[in-house]
């Protein structure tokens, strides 16, 4: 229930954002105002939510072995006296808040709310609910992409190593900068988005599965 309420909420403040309605901007900050209270109230005090939740918690309290980053991350939240909960909720912000500032950066402001009710709608529950360190790294490995966008080389490179740090498989977006320097006909970028489109359904098909999963 609550994930389908924060695809209504960003949906509302889009239409309420970009269409012509009487006091759109005192309702498109009140929607806006609700809907980023309510993702944070959900991701960030949520108790024993998410299938990799048990895993996760182990991990911070044994101090199993996990990727660099995460584990300094790890002893940074133990060294200030926060328990689990408190990870849980640092990691949240963190990913979160990369994401909207470069969903802030590459929308623009008419496709901001679409950005996030496209991202609520698809990858909230897998990323954000579950596999909390691949979201954090793909935050990352997303605001790379904007320093691709702006051809900041450095940036780029910096930022792929953290997010590797975090999950090893980030790795493999540290050589797709050399790609800005390929020229595709509008033929081939319709045909890579189709495929893209493609490999991705079965994700999205199984995303009201997986939140099913994690009510039951």
């Amino acid at each position: 229930m609550y994930y389908y309420t924060l695809v209504v909420l960003a949906y509302a403040t889009f239409l309420l954002d970009n269409f012509n309605v009487r006091n759109k901007e005192k309702y498109s900050c009140l929607f806006a105002y609700v809907f980023f209270s309510v993702i944070f109230f959900i991701s960030s005090f949520r108790y024993e939510v998410g299938s990799d939740y048990p895993g996760y918690k182990e991990i911070f309290e044994y101090d199993d072995p996990i990727e660099p980053l995460f584990a300094l991350l790890i002893k940074a939240v133990k060294y200030i006296g926060g328990n689990y909960e408190v990870f849980v909720a640092i990691i949240f912000i963190l990913s979160f808040g990369l994401k909207l500032f470069v969903f802030r950066k590459l929308a623009f402001r008419k496709g901001f709310y679409l950005s996030m009710m496209l991202f609520c709608s698809f990858y909230y529950i897998a990323y954000e609910m579950n596999a909390i360190r691949q979201g954090l790294a793909m935050s990352l490995t997303l605001l790379a992409v904007y320093y691709a966008y702006m051809r900041k080389k450095i940036k780029y490179i910096t930022v792929c190593l953290l997010a590797s740090f975090i999950h090893y498989t980030a790795f493999c977006f540290i050589p797709f900068y050399l790609l800005l320097n390929i020229k595709l006909k509008k033929i081939h970028i319709v045909g890579i988005c189709l495929l893209c489109v493609l490999l991705s359904m079965n994700q999205i098909i199984s995303v009201p599965l997986k939140w099913d999963e994690l009510n039951n």
